[in-house]
Protein backbone atom coordinates (compact mmCIF):
# COMPACT_ATOMS: atom_id res chain seq x y z
CA UNK A 1 0.00 0.00 0.00
CA UNK A 2 3.07 2.39 0.66
CA UNK A 3 4.56 1.77 -2.67
CA UNK A 4 0.95 2.24 -4.03
CA UNK A 5 0.86 5.81 -2.68
CA UNK A 6 4.41 6.65 -2.99
CA UNK A 7 3.97 5.31 -7.16
CA UNK A 8 0.83 8.12 -7.59
CA UNK A 9 2.47 10.91 -5.57
CA UNK A 10 -1.05 12.58 -4.80
CA UNK A 11 -2.70 11.88 -7.79
CA UNK A 12 -6.37 11.38 -8.34
CA UNK A 13 -6.56 9.80 -11.16
CA UNK A 14 -8.64 6.68 -10.72
CA UNK A 15 -7.56 5.09 -14.01
CA UNK A 16 -4.01 5.76 -13.07
CA UNK A 17 -4.05 4.36 -9.41
CA UNK A 18 -5.94 0.94 -11.08
CA UNK A 19 -3.10 1.08 -13.22
CA UNK A 20 -0.27 0.91 -10.63
CA UNK A 21 -2.36 -1.04 -7.98
CA UNK A 22 -2.94 -3.78 -10.71
CA UNK A 23 0.96 -3.71 -11.36
CA UNK A 24 1.56 -3.93 -7.38
CA UNK A 25 -0.83 -6.73 -6.20
CA UNK A 26 -2.47 -8.67 -8.92
CA UNK A 27 1.07 -8.93 -11.78
CA UNK A 28 2.89 -11.06 -8.43
CA UNK A 29 -0.17 -13.47 -8.34
CA UNK A 30 1.14 -16.87 -10.53
CA UNK A 31 -2.96 -17.96 -10.87
CA UNK A 32 -4.70 -16.10 -13.58
CA UNK A 33 -7.68 -17.12 -11.37
CA UNK A 34 -6.19 -15.00 -8.83
CA UNK A 35 -5.17 -12.15 -11.12
CA UNK A 36 -9.09 -11.45 -11.97
CA UNK A 37 -10.02 -11.89 -8.45
CA UNK A 38 -7.95 -8.99 -7.67
CA UNK A 39 -9.11 -6.87 -10.23
CA UNK A 40 -11.88 -7.26 -9.52
CA UNK A 41 -11.77 -5.86 -5.88
CA UNK A 42 -9.68 -3.26 -7.11
CA UNK A 43 -12.07 -2.50 -9.63
CA UNK A 44 -14.79 -2.40 -7.18
CA UNK A 45 -12.96 0.04 -4.73
CA UNK A 46 -11.98 2.25 -7.10
CA UNK A 47 -15.06 2.25 -8.84
CA UNK A 48 -13.13 2.52 -12.07
CA UNK A 49 -11.81 -0.47 -15.09
CA UNK A 50 -8.54 -0.94 -15.89
CA UNK A 51 -6.78 0.89 -18.98
CA UNK A 52 -3.69 -1.02 -19.87
CA UNK A 53 -3.12 0.42 -22.91
CA UNK A 54 0.70 0.49 -22.86
CA UNK A 55 2.65 0.29 -25.62
CA UNK A 56 5.92 -1.78 -26.16
CA UNK A 57 7.71 -0.12 -29.25
CA UNK A 58 10.74 0.93 -26.99
CA UNK A 59 11.51 -2.87 -25.60
CA UNK A 60 10.57 -4.47 -29.13
CA UNK A 61 13.46 -1.99 -30.44
CA UNK A 62 16.18 -2.90 -27.63
CA UNK A 63 15.19 -6.79 -28.28
CA UNK A 64 16.06 -6.49 -31.94
CA UNK A 65 18.86 -4.70 -30.62
CA UNK A 66 20.18 -7.53 -28.46
CA UNK A 67 18.86 -10.57 -30.44
CA UNK A 68 16.03 -11.69 -28.16
CA UNK A 69 12.55 -12.20 -29.79
CA UNK A 70 10.63 -9.79 -29.51
CA UNK A 71 7.28 -11.86 -27.98
CA UNK A 72 4.42 -9.96 -25.62
CA UNK A 73 5.44 -11.77 -22.60
CA UNK A 74 9.43 -9.99 -22.48
CA UNK A 75 7.73 -6.97 -23.14
CA UNK A 76 5.22 -6.98 -20.31
CA UNK A 77 8.14 -8.32 -17.77
CA UNK A 78 10.59 -5.72 -18.92
CA UNK A 79 7.62 -2.73 -18.87
CA UNK A 80 6.74 -3.50 -15.08
CA UNK A 81 10.50 -3.87 -14.14
CA UNK A 82 11.03 -0.15 -15.31
CA UNK A 83 8.24 1.18 -13.16
CA UNK A 84 9.68 -0.25 -9.69
CA UNK A 85 12.77 0.52 -10.74
CA UNK A 86 11.42 4.34 -11.33
CA UNK A 87 10.87 4.47 -7.91
CA UNK A 88 14.13 2.73 -6.88
CA UNK A 89 11.88 -0.37 -5.30
CA UNK A 90 13.85 -3.53 -5.69
CA UNK A 91 12.55 -6.01 -7.84
CA UNK A 92 12.49 -9.99 -7.49
CA UNK A 93 10.99 -11.78 -10.39
CA UNK A 94 9.42 -15.31 -10.11
CA UNK A 95 9.09 -18.09 -12.18
CA UNK A 96 9.87 -21.31 -13.60
CA UNK A 97 13.57 -22.20 -15.68
CA UNK A 98 13.97 -21.14 -19.18
CA UNK A 99 11.23 -18.32 -18.79
CA UNK A 100 13.85 -15.04 -19.92
CA UNK A 101 14.08 -13.74 -16.32
CA UNK A 102 17.74 -13.08 -16.22
CA UNK A 103 17.35 -12.02 -19.71
CA UNK A 104 14.77 -9.80 -19.29
CA UNK A 105 16.95 -8.20 -16.70
CA UNK A 106 19.97 -7.43 -19.51
CA UNK A 107 17.50 -6.01 -21.54
CA UNK A 108 16.67 -3.72 -18.61
CA UNK A 109 20.18 -2.87 -18.50
CA UNK A 110 20.41 -2.05 -21.95
CA UNK A 111 17.40 0.40 -21.95
CA UNK A 112 18.66 2.37 -18.81
CA UNK A 113 22.41 2.53 -20.29
CA UNK A 114 23.60 0.92 -17.15
CA UNK A 115 26.18 -1.76 -16.15
CA UNK A 116 24.50 -5.30 -14.72
CA UNK A 117 26.37 -7.04 -12.14
CA UNK A 118 25.34 -10.76 -11.98
CA UNK A 119 25.70 -12.42 -8.85
CA UNK A 120 24.57 -16.68 -9.37
CA UNK A 121 23.27 -17.57 -5.81
CA UNK A 122 23.91 -21.25 -4.84
CA UNK A 123 24.05 -23.42 -1.04
CA UNK A 124 26.98 -22.19 -0.04
CA UNK A 125 26.81 -18.50 -0.29
CA UNK A 126 27.95 -16.34 2.49
CA UNK A 127 27.33 -13.08 3.24
CA UNK A 128 31.50 -11.88 2.23
CA UNK A 129 30.26 -12.77 -1.33
CA UNK A 130 27.68 -10.20 -1.69
CA UNK A 131 29.22 -7.63 1.21
CA UNK A 132 33.36 -8.32 0.32
CA UNK A 133 35.84 -9.27 3.31
CA UNK A 134 39.53 -9.12 4.16
CA UNK A 135 41.78 -10.30 1.93
CA UNK A 136 45.86 -11.03 2.25
CA UNK A 137 47.18 -7.41 1.82
CA UNK A 138 49.41 -6.75 -2.08
CA UNK A 139 52.92 -5.75 -1.31
CA UNK A 140 51.90 -1.82 -1.90
CA UNK A 141 49.19 -1.64 0.90
CA UNK A 142 51.68 -0.16 3.21
CA UNK A 143 52.84 -3.43 5.26
CA UNK A 144 49.25 -4.70 6.78
CA UNK A 145 48.73 -8.20 6.38
CA UNK A 146 45.44 -7.79 4.92
CA UNK A 147 43.17 -5.61 3.80
CA UNK A 148 39.00 -4.81 2.85
CA UNK A 149 37.50 -5.82 -0.66
CA UNK A 150 34.37 -4.88 -1.60
CA UNK A 151 31.73 -7.59 -2.76
CA UNK A 152 29.58 -7.39 -6.00
CA UNK A 153 26.89 -5.71 -3.86
CA UNK A 154 28.93 -2.95 -1.98
CA UNK A 155 30.83 -2.12 -5.63
CA UNK A 156 27.49 -1.80 -7.18
CA UNK A 157 25.70 0.36 -4.56
CA UNK A 158 29.05 2.91 -4.45
CA UNK A 159 29.09 3.24 -8.48
CA UNK A 160 25.23 3.05 -9.12
CA UNK A 161 24.94 -0.11 -11.29
CA UNK A 162 22.03 -2.68 -11.27
CA UNK A 163 23.09 -5.67 -9.88
CA UNK A 164 21.24 -9.02 -10.48
CA UNK A 165 20.95 -11.65 -7.34
CA UNK A 166 20.09 -14.63 -9.47
CA UNK A 167 18.10 -18.07 -8.00
CA UNK A 168 18.48 -15.83 -4.53
CA UNK A 169 16.31 -18.26 -2.29
CA UNK A 170 19.03 -20.92 -2.81
CA UNK A 171 21.15 -18.72 -0.38
CA UNK A 172 20.55 -19.58 3.13
CA UNK A 173 18.28 -17.46 5.11
CA UNK A 174 21.57 -16.22 7.45
CA UNK A 175 23.25 -14.63 4.48
CA UNK A 176 20.27 -12.92 3.06
CA UNK A 177 19.16 -11.06 6.82
CA UNK A 178 22.60 -8.90 5.65
CA UNK A 179 20.11 -7.38 2.81
CA UNK A 180 17.41 -6.52 4.34
CA UNK A 181 18.74 -2.69 5.36
CA UNK A 182 19.21 -2.29 1.28
CA UNK A 183 16.22 -3.33 0.65
CA UNK A 184 14.77 -0.89 3.18
CA UNK A 185 14.09 2.86 1.77
CA UNK A 186 17.12 4.44 2.91
CA UNK A 187 19.36 1.41 0.96
CA UNK A 188 21.77 1.04 3.58
CA UNK A 189 24.29 -1.57 4.04
CA UNK A 190 26.66 -1.44 7.46
CA UNK A 191 29.82 -3.42 6.67
CA UNK A 192 30.32 -4.60 10.51
CA UNK A 193 32.81 -7.32 9.02
CA UNK A 194 35.31 -4.56 8.14
CA UNK A 195 36.71 -3.68 11.60
CA UNK A 196 38.33 -0.58 12.26
CA UNK A 197 37.67 1.88 14.63
CA UNK A 198 34.77 3.32 12.81
CA UNK A 199 31.75 1.26 11.57
CA UNK A 200 31.56 2.52 7.89
CA UNK A 201 27.81 2.56 6.78
CA UNK A 202 27.64 2.65 2.88
CA UNK A 203 24.60 4.57 1.43
CA UNK A 204 23.59 3.53 -2.09
CA UNK A 205 24.51 5.88 -5.25
CA UNK A 206 20.63 7.43 -6.69
CA UNK A 207 21.08 5.65 -9.74
CA UNK A 208 21.91 1.82 -7.74
CA UNK A 209 19.08 -0.50 -8.33
CA UNK A 210 18.74 -4.30 -7.26
CA UNK A 211 16.87 -6.80 -8.91
CA UNK A 212 16.60 -10.64 -8.12
CA UNK A 213 15.18 -13.46 -9.65
CA UNK A 214 14.19 -17.03 -7.82
CA UNK A 215 12.15 -20.37 -8.96
CA UNK A 216 9.20 -21.47 -7.31
CA UNK A 217 9.66 -23.37 -3.99
CA UNK A 218 9.27 -26.54 -4.39
CA UNK A 219 10.90 -26.97 -7.83
CA UNK A 220 13.86 -29.16 -7.22
CA UNK A 221 13.96 -28.50 -3.55
CA UNK A 222 14.58 -24.83 -3.79
CA UNK A 223 12.28 -22.77 -1.60
CA UNK A 224 9.81 -19.86 -1.34
CA UNK A 225 11.55 -16.82 0.71
CA UNK A 226 10.47 -15.61 4.42
CA UNK A 227 7.10 -13.41 4.32
CA UNK A 228 9.39 -10.47 5.84
CA UNK A 229 12.23 -10.61 2.89
CA UNK A 230 9.10 -11.31 0.10
CA UNK A 231 7.47 -7.93 1.53
CA UNK A 232 10.52 -5.72 0.95
CA UNK A 233 10.87 -6.76 -2.93
CA UNK A 234 8.37 -5.73 -5.94
CA UNK A 235 7.59 -8.98 -6.73
CA UNK A 236 6.45 -10.02 -10.41
CA UNK A 237 5.69 -13.56 -11.81
CA UNK A 238 6.89 -14.61 -15.24
CA UNK A 239 4.99 -17.49 -16.50
CA UNK A 240 6.52 -19.19 -19.52
CA UNK A 241 5.44 -18.18 -23.08
CA UNK A 242 2.59 -20.14 -24.14
CA UNK A 243 0.51 -18.00 -27.13
CA UNK A 244 1.04 -18.94 -30.19
CA UNK A 245 2.58 -15.13 -30.93
CA UNK A 246 5.22 -15.40 -28.86
CA UNK A 247 6.38 -18.79 -29.33
CA UNK A 248 6.30 -17.96 -33.21
CA UNK A 249 8.68 -15.11 -32.37
CA UNK A 250 10.85 -17.53 -30.09
CA UNK A 251 11.03 -20.08 -33.19
CA UNK A 252 11.47 -17.33 -36.00
CA UNK A 253 15.08 -16.16 -33.90
CA UNK A 254 16.61 -19.57 -35.07
CA UNK A 255 14.29 -21.22 -37.89
CA UNK A 256 13.71 -17.88 -40.55
CA UNK A 257 11.05 -20.31 -42.75
CA UNK A 258 7.53 -19.60 -41.94
CA UNK A 259 6.39 -22.74 -43.49
CA UNK A 260 8.78 -24.86 -40.80
CA UNK A 261 8.26 -22.41 -37.67
CA UNK A 262 3.81 -22.81 -38.13
CA UNK A 263 4.67 -26.76 -39.07
CA UNK A 264 6.32 -27.05 -35.83
CA UNK A 265 3.76 -24.92 -33.37
CA UNK A 266 1.60 -27.38 -34.88
CA UNK A 267 3.43 -30.38 -34.10
CA UNK A 268 3.88 -28.77 -30.31
CA UNK A 269 0.53 -28.02 -30.02
CA UNK A 270 -0.66 -31.28 -31.31
CA UNK A 271 1.92 -33.10 -28.64
CA UNK A 272 0.59 -30.87 -25.50
CA UNK A 273 -3.26 -31.87 -26.30
CA UNK A 274 -1.87 -36.06 -26.12
CA UNK A 275 -0.15 -34.81 -22.81
CA UNK A 276 -2.99 -33.67 -21.46
CA UNK A 277 -5.55 -36.24 -22.65
CA UNK A 278 -3.32 -38.48 -20.62
CA UNK A 279 -2.68 -36.64 -17.50
CA UNK A 280 -4.48 -37.98 -14.78
CA UNK A 281 -7.71 -36.42 -13.44
CA UNK A 282 -6.86 -34.20 -10.10
CA UNK A 283 -7.46 -35.90 -6.86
Amino acid sequence: VLKWAKRLGGSADKARAFLVGDDLLAQRLRCPADVRAVRACISQALEADLDDERTWASVRDVCVQQNVAPTAAMARLVQLMGAALDHEEPVLLVGETGGGKTTACQLLAAMRGQQLRVLNCHLHSEASDFLGALRPARRESGGALFEWVDGCLVEAMRRGEMVLLDELNLADDAVLERLNSVLEPARTIALAEKGGDALEVVTAHPAFRLLATMNPGGDHGKRELSPALRSRFTELWAPACSSREDLRALVATTLPDAAATEALLDFGEFVKGMADDVRPPPL
